[in-house]
């Protein structure tokens, strides 16, 4: 069953190096988790994690009313970090995490400490 292109599959580098013509069945060697899942602070956590939540929402709105590129870079920059980091983490060379209305645009010269 082929799926239809979405219009962000436009966006997308096209992935024809990533596959090849040979099975390969070794079987790949399993790392555990480096990094607690379990934040200190629970309710403090899913407050933070709700605020970038909502925010990241309001860049990729679903419908007809859907545009490329439509975040701000270091916002999204900042949003990527936290997802991957599971908000338990600053972003590298700030001293604490930050609401997603503590970042400044990307065009700004100012830094947020």
């Amino acid at each position: 069953m082929a799926c239809l292109p979405h219009q962000h599959d436009k966006l997308a580098a096209p992935m024809a190096d990533a596959f090849t013509d040979a099975l390969d069945l070794t079987p790949y060697t399993f790392i555990a988790n480096q990094i607690s899942r379990d934040p200190l602070n629970v309710a403090s956590a899913q407050k933070l994690q709700k605020a970038w939540q909502q925010e990241v929402a309001r860049y990729f709105p679903r419908g007809p009313n859907q545009q490329a590129d439509l975040a701000d870079p270091n916002l999204l920059d900042h949003a990527i970090w936290y997802v991957n980091t599971n908000c338990s983490r600053p972003y590298p060379g700030q001293k604490r995490i930050l609401y997603p209305k503590e970042i400044r645009p990307a065009e700004s010269d100012e830094r947020v400490d």
